[in-house]
């Protein structure tokens, strides 16, 4: 019944009746027209191609073709049975390598406001600081103290000029709304270890070129995100690699009867156990049991998780009712051809019927092949862009990089073939090995049955000889006319097989196998693993290495397409869940630690969020901006705090331009702290100029005021000494005087007394 083909239902049913049949029908015919389009290769149908690449890249494929490949000697040698017939996985390494190097590039996804309230909240915010730096500066050249005032001093954050502003408006700012959906789509990412769910994605892409996520809102409120695996999928005809074209698809799951028990009676349950058992790793029957709810619950049973994209139309009627007042109101569907017009209040014709058509999403589980569902009906809580209020989308995102009419190939399949060559080749040089005689020994039986040891030596028989040989590296031999025969003559000699010369093929042949392999999956000996020469220069390696990134960038650009379109589904789910209020959902999975997911506004979802993905900064990159960092830090151009704040950019160029205008702010500041130093050092040197003269005044002055002083002191010593010599002649002439007054009284006394004498 699974298989039978069914022809598809009317899409434009009247949507009352698009129920349980409808439903059920549609799912059919999605599931047998499947099989009239995939290849038998392909998607669900399939699987066993699928699980045979599976067993390819874990190195656990069958070996029974390499041992068709093998000599056909079985018969008589039975030396092959030595070989250890384990598959060498090869192609492993380089596949576990390459995933490794698609999963080492990382991804920042970015979410950004597009819709038109946003934007004019953005000019208003950018308008505000302009206005704020534009009077900060004014105040700057009148040399007001309002530049410094809090009403107009930049707060933490805010630009300092105008050329910050537009660096900010290009990269740094973020709408409130824009930081919560990168909060929100971080956090679910997160909530659902996307880092485990990328890697099997990331796989699928390398192995079968196809790949893909969905995600959902649970009955719990949360956003819930699962990978798709291809050898359960079926899809509708697409002719487009991201699928685009997508009218419905399902995923082939497999559930436990306990699961799917609330929908279902007991005896329905029990049915459904009967038809399962022995598939699906259930046991061959049921258990004899009474309690039957116990026995059969751990039977699993396979399920089609399937969605469908349709339309549905609505068909109104103009009326007049008895009162000839104009009435609006849905009629049938089938009216919408219908070109009837009617005459309105004001007299003019106009249609009597119009018609508005819908897309919409249905979905339901249907247990394969039976005729039973669950979960079904329309699906609720579609994801709706504002801008595209008119359209939905499927819960699923698939891409296939090497895609073309249904089919679809990766690099593990290419490989395969390798891996075969390989292998066989390795299982030949094993049983060589096994058989391989690398020299034979010659021995002239003639010369050594000629050695004797007689007369006093026991004669030796050639075996004693052929073992003294082979122990003592000695041979013993005695000439005969052989030797004078042939210079060159030897009784013993090596010489080497020609298995060895095979050995040598096999191997090189090996290596030969090993770079085609190489070249496949786009590494090198650089990449791979191996060992690469130490002489080997930086040009050549940075060569070796754009070579395999080449090689992987459409893998790569795969895995960055889904994530993607993931994030923006999970973006439009938080708008979905915040306006249902669903949001607290999250509350006991996550517990107080979680920080500001609680905060989501809820006019988020009056918000349209334009999602981008780019590549994370590399290690390489990283370690070049620390660098300049470090460098502009040592030389004082940047402090701890710019440091941090470029140190926080997720890209690169934002954090390039940032440092370049953190410098360029720094140097500016240093070049005006040097002119303050010489504006400051000139009037210093004119105040210590004026200073110095004055003190050379003061000098001059204190010079003549000592100068005078000096000369008043030779003056009144001069005049001192005039004076001097003035009182000394005066005295002088006063003791002359005196001393002629004397010699005139002495004089006068002889005179006297002479007289006297005479007298007497």
């Amino acid at each position: 019944m699974g298989d039978a083909v069914f022809s598809y239902p009317d899409a434009m049913t009247d949507p009352k009746k698009k129920g349980y049949d409808w439903i059920l029908q549609y799912t059919r015919a999605a599931w047998g027209d499947c099989r009239s389009y995939t290849p038998s290769s392909m998607f669900y149908f399939g699987r066993q191609r699928l699980a045979e690449i599976k067993r390819y890249a874990m190195g656990k494929q069958s070996i029974n073709k390499y041992k068709k490949w093998q000599p056909n000697d079985r018969q008589v040698d039975k030396t092959d049975a030595n070989i250890d017939w384990s598959p060498p996985a090869f192609l492993s390494k380089f596949r576990e390598i390459a995933i490794s190097k698609l999963l080492q590039r990382q991804f920042d996804t970015e979410c950004f406001t597009i819709d038109p309230l946003a934007k004019s909240e953005e000019d208003a915010h950018f308008n505000e600081m302009k206005v704020k730096i534009m009077m900060r500066e004014i105040a700057k050249q009148q040399g007001s103290e309002l530049a410094d005032s809090p009403a107009l001093k930049p707060a933490q954050g805010e630009p300092e000029d105008l050329e910050q502003l537009e660096m900010v408006q290009e990269y740094g700012y973020k709408h409130q709304m824009a930081m919560e959906g990168e909060l929100g789509v971080s956090l679910i990412k997160n909530q659902n270890n996307i880092e485990e769910i990328r890697k099997r994605v990331v796989e699928n892409l390398f192995d079968f070129g196809i790949g893909g996520y969905k995600e959902w809102i649970d009955y719990n409120g949360m956003v819930k995100i699962r990978e798709i695996v291809p050898e359960n999928l079926i899809v509708s005809y697409c002719q487009k690699n991201d699928f685009s074209d997508l009218v419905h698809w399902g995923e082939v799951i497999y559930v436990s009867i306990a699961d799917i028990a609330p929908y279902f009676s007991t005896v329905q349950l029990e049915e459904i156990a009967k038809n399962v058992a022995g598939k699906y790793g259930n046991p061959n029957m049921l258990p004899n049991t009474q309690t039957i709810s116990q026995s059969f619950y751990r039977f699993k049973v396979a399920v089609l998780d399937f969605e469908l994209i349709t339309w549905n139309r609505s068909v109104y009627e103009n009326e007049v009712d008895k009162r000839g007042n104009m009435r609006f109101r849905k009629t049938d569907p089938k009216n919408y051809n219908a070109t009837e017009k009617i005459l309105n209040n004001k007299g003019e014709q106009e249609p009597k019927y119009m018609d508005s058509t819908r897309k919409v999403v249905y979905q339901t589980k249907w247990l394969i092949g039976t005729d039973m569902m669950y979960d079904w009906g329309m699906s609720t809580n579609n994801k709706i862009k504002k801008s595209s209020w008119w359209e939905t989308s499927l819960s699923c995102h698939l891409y296939s990089w090497n895609f073309y009419n249904m089919t679809f190939g990766g690099i593990t399949e290419r490989l395969m073939p390798i891996e075969d060559a390989l292998c066989e080749t390795w299982y030949k040089l094993q049983n060589l090995k096994a058989k391989l005689i690398p020299y034979l020994i010659k021995l002239d039986i003639q010369a050594l049955e000629s050695v004797n040891f007689a007369k006093g030596g026991k004669n030796m028989t050639p075996a004693d000889l052929v073992d003294f040989m082979l122990s003592d590296f000695f041979v013993l031999y005695r000439s005969t006319d052989l030797l004078s025969k042939n210079p060159n003559y030897n009784p013993a000699s090596i010489e080497a097989t020609g298995q060895l010369a095979a050995y040598r093929m096999y191997y090189d042949e090996l290596q030969g196998l090993l770079q085609t392999m190489r070249d496949i999956s786009g590494l090198n000996e650089l990449t791979d693993g191996s060992t690469p020469n130490a002489k080997t220069l930086v040009p050549v390696a940075n060569a070796a290495m754009e070579s395999t990134n080449n090689a992987l960038y459409l893998i790569s650009n795969a895995d960055k397409y889904l994530l993607n379109r993931l994030s923006d589904g999970i973006v439009q789910r938080i708008q979905v869940a915040v306006k249902l209020g669903k949001v607290s959902g999250y509350t006991k999975a996550l517990g107080k630690d979680t920080v500001r997911f609680y905060e989501i506004n809820p006019d988020i979802s009056n918000y349209e969020l334009g999602i981008f993905t780019r590549p994370a900064p590399t290690y390489e990159e990283k370690m070049q901006l620390i660098q300049d960092l470090n460098l502009k830090d040592s030389q004082g151009l940047i402090d701890p705090s710019d440091k941090i704040i470029v140190m926080s950019c997720s890209n690169m160029k934002q954090a390039a331009e940032l440092l370049a205008y953190k410098v360029k702010k720094r140097r500016e500041q240093m070049q005006q702290q040097q002119l303050q130093i010489q504006q400051q050092q000139g009037e210093a040197n004119a105040q210590a100029g004026i200073a110095l003269e004055k003190e050379k005044q003061q000098t001059l002055m204190l010079m003549h005021q000592l100068k005078m002083e000096e000369i008043n002191t030779e003056k009144q010593w001069d005049f001192q000494i005039e004076g001097m010599k003035k009182q000394s002649d005066l005295t002088e002439a006063g003791v002359q005087a005196d001393a002629k007054k004397i010699s005139a009284q002495i004089q006068a006394s002889a005179k006297i007394a002479s007289s006297n004498k005479v007298a007497i």
